[in-house]
């Protein structure tokens, strides 16, 4: 009797077995798909932000450029109606500001020659301002960083006047990107 007794319980119980294994081994591969997912969601996240600050790198260095510039060249030799590549004309009141065109940046703007792995060449444009009532020009320097793709764009802007001195820069901020100034 015992015998038989055994046999029953085990007949019963085989089923329930491969049940349980088969629900565990789906739920261990659903936790490792999504482990896959978030993995390459958050490799993408730190691939952006890279771009990211490449771009700023990139429009930093060509704030800077733009900035030295204005200093070697001083007072004397920044004329209003943009005579050195980079240095735009003084702008007509009511006109859009040239920094916002595409257009600008493909053809006037000032390359940047730096060793970052970037999509593009950082880029400045420069734009005079005002005249102080001390008779200090006063200059907008506009850069353009690109990150390692294109899809990272940075706009710097500073205010930068140019006195007997050097200059200085007045003001400084970051320009969110329009969406034609990619």
């Amino acid at each position: 009797m015992m015998r038989r007794r055994r046999r029953s319980e085990r007949a019963g119980q085989g089923g329930a077995a491969l049940f349980l294994s088969l629900l565990l081994l789906m739920l261990l591969t659903v936790t490792g798909v999504s482990a896959v997912q978030e993995s390459r969601l958050e490799s993408r996240m730190a691939r952006n932000a890279h771009d990211g600050l490449l771009a700023l790198q990139a429009a930093e260095a060509a704030l800077a450029s733009g900035e030295r510039l204005l200093r070697r060249l001083g007072p004397a030799g920044v004329t209003e109606d943009g005579g050195v590549g980079g240095i735009l004309p003084g702008r007509v009141y009511g006109d859009a500001a040239r920094w916002l065109r595409a257009a600008t940046w493909a053809e006037g703007a000032r390359v940047v020659d730096l060793d970052l792995p970037v999509a593009e060449p950082p880029r400045f444009v420069i734009e005079p301002v005002a005249v102080r009532a001390d008779g200090v020009p006063v200059f907008r320097v506009t850069a353009r960083g690109v990150g390692g793709s294109s899809d990272a764009v940075i706009l710097l802007q500073s205010t930068y006047a140019l006195d007997a001195g050097g200059g200085a820069r007045l003001s400084w901020r970051e320009v969110t990107p329009w969406p034609g100034s990619r």
